[in-house]
Formats: structure tokens, C-alpha cells, sequence
């Protein structure tokens, strides 16, 4: 019985490490992004853009965050697009 407790025990310490080094990770990305905003989709007009399903491939090409952009360029889903792609902050 002692056994199943401390088992238990470093069961529970360990998901808590787990959980407090992916709080870390996450206010890590979090302080990663660039000042300003990715341009707007709220046009005057009104884009009607084909609805379609995103290969695996398209979603994997193009940046993931701010920091793989260069100079003060923000990682943006441009409209109707499958991927990220780095563009001028607004």
C-alpha cells in the first residue's frame, strides 16, 4: 500500500511539472508577438471566397509565429488563404 502511494505521489508531481512547464511555453509564445495588428478582412466590399478544405501542405508552408518574419513584419492569415504569411503590422 505504501508502494501505490508513492507512486501515486511522483504521478501527480509530475503532472503537475507537466502542466506548469506548458503554462511557460505558452506565455513564452505569448511575448513573442509583434506590436500592431494583421490587416483587417473588414472591407467595404463584401469577397465572397471559395470554400474549399486546406491540404496538410498548405498549412505547413508559410511562418507560424512573429518571430520567423523579418524586420517588423507580423505572421497573418491574408484573406481566403490556407497559410500564414508574413505582412506589413497595421
Amino acid at each position: 500500500m505504501n508502494t501505490i502511494s508513492t507512486l501515486a505521489a511522483l504521478l501527480f508531481l509530475l503532472l503537475v511539472i507537466s502542466s506548469i512547464e506548458a503554462e511557460t511555453k505558452q506565455q513564452r509564445r505569448n511575448t513573442n508577438e509583434r506590436p500592431g495588428a494583421c490587416p483587417s478582412t473588414n472591407l467595404p466590399h463584401h469577397i465572397h471566397c471559395r470554400r474549399r478544405v486546406c491540404l496538410e501542405s498548405e498549412l505547413k508552408s508559410g511562418c507560424q509565429s512573429d518571430d520567423a518574419c523579418p524586420g517588423a513584419k507580423k505572421c497573418c492569415r491574408p484573406m481566403c488563404s490556407c497559410k500564414k504569411d508574413c505582412v506589413e503590422a497595421v
